[in-house]
């Protein structure tokens, strides 16, 4: 069978990439061969270690609509799956002139700074000459009437947190860029240092990003900064609550590993987060520009009883197993690569 490809251009670790991965380990489960194609090669990526380590072939391509092109028609994939905008301009056409199958899925909510905005802006230009998957509410505006909509997806972990063990750790998970808010994450520790239900409390952010350097500097000690984590596994369950202070988002996976490892989120009310979060329940949200009541939401957490705190990890479990399991958005993602002509599994 006709190999599908997963075509990204990726210099290094994050949502796209942890997207890819799943996907891609979750057909070849079922029974399609997959290869991560990287449109061009910006030397060593730690992604490369984990596709290694979870069995995933990929191959680099040296950048060029003629690389690209030389690519297709050698190894003849069965279908082309494109993320992002660079791989989802250019794979789009180029596919089309190989009469390749292809597929893109959108997944950025938030508009970048000139020129990346131009070519995201590109990218949706172009999304008509393939079927486009949105993986929110508010990209799928964005995009042609065809497109439709398939959440992102997360893969549920075997071992769970230990409730026992309530370490009163506040996280910050993503790039340190301003869409994404790591400052206002840095704001919350300062607002919120000598707050008496909060005195045994750390914050941690973990991420990369051109305002870390800054705001390690600012934060005079009230923050840690741990860098680009390769694998979030081992951090996770260290975790109690994920605070994401961002201006924009899409649906970011980082609430959903979260809720998939029963931790609740306090989120600004952007992108798809309301969607994800059960205001409450499962978290709570607030108006983004609105650093007090994100401050009220983090005290609320703090102030609960051991038995609300169970019955918000189970909630939270809940949310990630029955609405965004990779098993629970694979059959729709394969309905959408059969009808571009990919063949059936074997």
């Amino acid at each position: 069978m006709a190999t599908v490809w997963q075509l990204v251009d990726s210099s290094t670790l994050g949502g796209i990439e942890r997207h890819i991965e799943m996907l891609a380990t979750g057909l070849i489960r079922v029974g399609y061969p997959c290869k991560v194609v990287l449109y061009d090669n910006h030397g060593d990526n730690p992604w490369f270690h984990q596709l290694d380590a979870a069995g995933i072939p990929y191959i680099v391509l040296n950048g060029g609509v003629r690389n690209l092109t030389r690519a297709i028609r050698r190894h003849r994939p069965g279908l082309i799956h494109t993320h992002g905008y660079k791989a989802g301009i250019l794979g789009r056409a180029v596919a089309r002139l190989c009469a390749a199958p292809v597929v893109s899925t959108f997944h950025s909510g938030e508009r970048a700074a000139f020129p990346v905005s131009l070519y995201q802006s590109l990218d949706e230009m172009s999304a008509f000459l393939a079927p486009a998957i949105a993986v929110s509410e508010p990209i799928l505006t964005r995009l042609p009437k065809s497109a439709e909509i398939i959440h992102n997806f997360v893969t549920m972990p075997t071992a769970h947190t230990d409730l026992a063990r309530i370490q009163r750790r506040i996280g910050f998970v993503g790039r340190f860029s301003h869409e994404k808010g790591p400052d206002r994450f840095a704001l919350l520790a300062g607002m919120l240092h000598d707050a008496p239900d909060l005195e045994a409390t750390t914050w941690h952010a973990f991420g990369d990003g051109p305002m870390r350097a800054a705001i390690e500097s600012a934060s005079q000690g009230l923050l840690s900064c741990h860098g680009l984590q390769t694998d979030m596994t081992p951090i996770w369950p260290m975790l109690d609550l994920l605070v994401m202070p961002s201006r924009a988002e899409g649906l970011p996976l980082a609430a959903l590993e979260a809720h998939a490892h029963g931790i609740p989120v306090v989120a600004a009310r952007c992108g798809a987060l309301p969607d994800v979060i059960e205001h409450g329940r499962t978290g709570w949200l607030f108006d983004p520009d609105d650093l007090e009541a994100a401050a009220a939401a983090i005290l609320k957490w703090a102030g609960l009883d051991a038995e609300t705190r169970h019955a918000m990890f189970d909630a939270c479990r809940k949310n990630a197993r029955e609405r965004y399991a990779v098993e629970a958005r694979l059959p729709q993602i394969l309905d959408v690569y059969r009808r571009s002509g990919l063949a059936e599994a074997a």
